[in-house]
């Protein structure tokens, strides 16, 4: 889920470091639709979720620290009414329509945990002109031998698949083993798409923290 989110980040800082993009660049520079997302104002008369433009763009860097303000429906009942209003789906459905919310409060004003990254993962698959899935093969995993990283979930990652477990109120945990992320996804989602294990992720960290040195080669500078 979540963890999916730093691997995002770090193609998206290869852009950076590439100069293809800045964090200052409006994010509807790569991905228009995202100019269309409203900011939640309320409820009218009919109790229906009302909007209003934004005050300013969407930037990269808005998106890269939650600071755009989109969020999550099971954070917030505001965007949870408005998904409801509009038909649009969970986010866990992995489509490209289910980012298509609505802003909480105008960019920049506030921090928000919400569907951020994913947007950034369109701004990936823009730039390079592939998959989410396919860049981060060929930019990370590749370079750091996570050989069990991947949105689409193979055989061999099937056989091995931990379940989730939900707690209810009263602190009892039950299995959910059918509970899986659609495969293969609509949308690689930046976000929260992958699967992986904890081992390959170690890999990830340690090139963190190894200063974006790989195990076969450099991932991110330093700076």
């Amino acid at each position: 889920f979540s963890c999916t989110k730093a691997l995002t980040g770090a193609m998206v800082m290869q852009l950076v470091e590439e100069g293809l993009v800045s964090l200052d660049d409006a994010a509807s520079r790569y991905v228009p639709d995202i100019a269309a997302i409203q900011v939640y104002d309320g409820l009218d008369a009919d109790g229906l979720p009302k909007t209003r433009p934004p005050r300013r763009a969407v930037t990269l860097n808005d998106l890269m620290l939650h600071t755009a303000g989109f969020g999550y429906e099971f954070f917030s009942p505001e965007d949870l009414a408005y998904r409801q209003a509009k038909n649009i789906p969970t986010l866990i459905a992995n489509t490209y329509e289910a980012i298509q919310s609505v802003l909480l409060f105008d960019p920049g004003e506030r921090w928000n945990y919400g569907c951020n990254i994913d947007w950034l993962g369109k701004v990936v698959e823009a730039v390079r002109g592939k998959r989410l899935g396919e860049v981060m093969a060929e930019r990370l995993f590749a370079p750091l031998g996570m050989n069990d990283t991947a949105f689409v979930i193979t055989p061999s990652m099937m056989q091995r698949r931990a379940s989730l477990h939900m707690r209810a109120a009263d602190g009892k945990l039950t299995p959910v083993p059918d509970l899986v992320l659609p495969q293969p996804p609509e949308m690689d989602m930046g976000g929260h798409g992958l699967y992986g294990t904890v081992g390959d992720y170690m890999k990830f960290i340690r090139m963190l923290l190894n200063d974006g040195d790989g195990a076969n080669g450099r991932v991110l500078r330093a700076e």
